[in-house]
């Protein structure tokens, strides 16, 4: 698709790019990462044209990129970090001009701003836009002629939360339609850290959540004697428990949910997520109320609760930090199985099937163990 063959950039006496040689096959997210003053934007004007390499070659679908402009520019869509449109035309506007370049009919004006959320703001003038929303006036517009290649530089560079999720998740709808993609950005931690954050900080509601509202409380009825009363009504020891972890269940999931609405918004990606929010908040409920059970006294209990919560939740935060060898074997720990399906889906909707199983063979042993604890309460 995009070759890039032992290319070089001089200016005066500055090489700003040093004999470079990659290629990008069809259908690839391709990303340039990298500082200020990488060379990843002069690559990108050089790869669609806007520049001529030094030294060095660069071919688009097999054609060399300057001999062969014209040909070229019908594949490619380029978004630059700077809004490079007409400020005082509105949002309708803008892209009809591009669009009559391409010979486009009207119709596909109003497909990429349905795509892209523009249609309430196609009347709105561009200079009275934010910059989350002239970025998305720019990629409605690159891709109006619907490219081989879309070219992104910055694409996401001081937006909001909810804006870059959008944006990340049309890139990839994109992406997934068969459009390779290239992306230039210097955020080093774009999917990486901020995305392992996330989810130490879900599992942290599930945890916190799961056991310090079950065990404690399990303890206290227990000493109140409200589950020996139930216990004579109609309601068996475990429709008493399924009813307990559910009202708390209800809880962890409002609590997880919203901690991942306040950080990237109301996206696809968090009705893939509330699989392993349901599962994992069940688990640390069923660690709740094994210990609400188990342990003798309210004081006892709570401070019990507090040990596990917290070991749980600072041993996701440190374990990367261990060498490979051991992290082999930290995955048995529920909390980072659950932090690390999570974390797969987040950033790259990969299901991790080795955590996967972790996870359900430990709430499948904490479903035996509370039938044992069951035989135990009620003979």
């Amino acid at each position: 698709m995009i070759e890039i063959k032992q290319v070089s950039k001089t200016f005066a006496d500055k090489k700003v790019i040093n004999n470079i040689t990659f290629k990008v096959n069809e259908g690839d997210i391709f990303g340039f990462l990298g500082p200020n003053g990488a060379g990843k934007t002069t690559t990108i004007k050089m790869i669609i044209g806007l520049l001529e390499p030094t030294s060095g070659e660069i071919f688009i679908n097999g054609k060399h990129n300057v001999k062969n402009k014209n040909d070229i520019y019908s594949d490619i869509g380029v978004v630059f970090e700077l809004p490079n449109l007409y400020m005082k035309a509105t949002i309708q506007k803008n892209l009809e001009m591009f669009s009559k370049i391409y010979q486009l009919p009207s119709s596909r004006v109003d497909e990429v701003m349905e795509d892209l959320q523009l249609i309430d703001k196609k009347n709105m003038k561009v200079e009275k836009l934010s910059k989350g929303w002239k970025q998305r006036v720019l990629i409605a517009r690159a891709l109006l002629h619907k490219p081989k290649v879309l070219i992104l530089d910055e694409p996401t560079s001081g937006l909001d939360p909810n804006t870059v999720t959008l944006i990340r998740d049309y890139i990839k709808k994109l992406n997934s339609e068969g459009t390779t993609i290239i992306i230039s950005t210097q955020a080093m931690n774009i999917g990486g850290q901020e995305i392992f954050l996330l989810s130490v900080w879900i599992l942290f509601a599930q945890v916190m959540v799961g056991i310090m509202l079950t065990g404690p409380n399990i303890i206290e009825e227990r000493e109140a004697k409200t589950i020996d009363a139930l216990l004579c009504t109609p309601l068996t020891f475990r429709e008493i428990m399924f009813s307990k972890g559910l009202a708390i269940l209800i809880l962890s999931m409002f609590s997880q949910i919203n901690v991942y609405i306040i950080n990237r918004g109301i996206t696809s990606e968090l009705f893939v997520l509330i699989i392993p929010m349901l599962i994992g908040g069940s688990l640390f409920i069923l660690l709740g109320e094994i210990i609400g059970l188990k342990v003798g006294t309210s004081q006892e209990g709570s401070a019990v609760s507090s040990i596990v919560m917290v070991l749980l939740f600072l041993i996701v935060s440190v374990y990367e930090s261990f060498p490979e060898w051991i992290g082999k074997f930290m995955i048995m720990i529920p909390s980072i199985s659950v932090a690390e399906i999570m974390n797969g889906i987040m950033a790259d909707n990969t299901v991790l099937l080795l955590q996967s199983v972790i996870v359900f063979t430990w709430f499948v042993l904490g479903v035996i163990y509370i039938k044992y604890i069951e035989k135990k309460w009620t003979h």
